[in-house]
């Protein structure tokens, strides 16, 4: 009984195992990918940082709302021009405060800025990127104790 037992049991695991292999391979397509985008180089002009609402995706770490402006680099393209944007990191997270002083951004500051602007796919329309601030690392001030 006891052996009949031990039997069973492994086959249900390496059934489970199995299961588990096969379900993480996929022959649906990605939904909404693969995207392109058309790039408006420009600038980026702090105009406030301020406390997080309690409510709002924040890091939970002091969280921050950083407002800025889009400039396009190109006169001709004013019309991209963009107020009152909201620079977030990770999944639209307000960063923490920690995190945004030590990466130098500050209120009055301009920044080089990128408008990405959609053009293939049904990824998001409109995206902004700072070329030379890395935002990756976000979780050591977003998440670390303090």
């Amino acid at each position: 009984m006891r052996q009949t037992m031990r039997w069973l049991l492994a086959a249900v695991v390496v059934s489970a195992l199995c299961g588990c292999a096969g379900s993480a391979v996929s022959n649906h397509p990605v939904v909404g990918g693969p995207c392109a985008y058309k790039d408006i180089p420009g600038w980026a002009r702090i105009v406030s940082i301020e406390n997080a609402p309690k409510q709002a995706h924040n890091c939970t770490n002091d969280p921050v709302v950083v407002r800025f402006d889009f400039i396009p680099a190109d006169p001709s393209l004013e019309a991209k021009q963009a107020e009152d944007l909201t620079l977030t990191v990770g999944g639209g997270m307000n960063p923490a405060r920690s995190y945004v002083a030590a990466k130098g951004i500050v209120k009055g500051k301009t920044y080089r800025c990128v408008r990405r602007e959609i053009t293939k796919g049904t990824c998001t329309p409109v995206l902004y990127t700072f070329p030379k601030i890395d935002l990756s690392d976000f979780d050591k001030g977003c998440f670390a104790k303090p």
